[in-house]
């Protein structure tokens, strides 16, 4: 269908591709952490290794209690060796809390750990699950057993925009450079 000389495709029309690209691409996504804790700074061998994914909306620079289950963060585990007591594979059903703060926005594509701004994050778990007791330590057997210090907090591979978004946000772009022809 042609569409007449004198009749100029609504420049909403034309907009709506992009911008439905750019709302999807600027939502908040998951970014899933590799965890490892240490007892070594307290003198004992256990470990304690995990991931945890948590949306990136919560980098914001802020503290954060987030009672579980909670749609900021879709899985945790966590499985301690090694302890005098705990030991085993713990799933997010295990916990009921997660404090993440933070004094200043951080780099979600970098090691956590050692960064400026990063402030806590620790774990409460029921039952034999590891417990926070302070920032960025955990005792095993509920609070009972061996202390270990989160190590490193790293994430995993960024997730790469879907193809669909890309194709509504290109759509979008040579939508403006023909009305702007027009």
């Amino acid at each position: 269908m042609k569409i007449p000389p004198n009749k100029k495709i609504p420049t909403l029309l034309l907009a709506l591709p992009l911008l439905l690209g750019l709302s999807t691409a600027a939502q908040a996504s998951p970014v899933t952490f590799d965890l490892n804790w240490s007892g070594a700074s307290f003198g004992n061998s256990a470990v304690a290794t995990g991931s945890v994914t948590l949306d990136s909306s919560l980098n914001d620079g802020s503290y954060h209690e987030i009672y579980l289950p909670n749609a900021n963060v879709t899985a945790l585990s966590v499985n301690v060796s090694g302890a005098s007591s705990g030991n085993g594979s713990f799933i997010l059903a295990d916990f009921y809390l997660i404090i993440f703060s933070e004094t200043s926005v951080l780099d979600f594509s970098r090691q956590l750990v050692g960064q400026t701004g990063f402030a806590d994050f620790s774990i409460f778990g029921t039952g034999s699950a590891p417990i926070a007791g302070y920032s960025f330590i955990i005792g095993t057997n509920g609070g009972r057993g061996d202390l270990l210090l989160l190590t490193s907090m790293n994430p995993l591979s960024q997730p790469v925009p879907e193809p669909a978004t890309l194709a509504l946000f290109a759509i979008g772009l040579a939508g403006f450079g023909i009305r702007r022809r027009a």
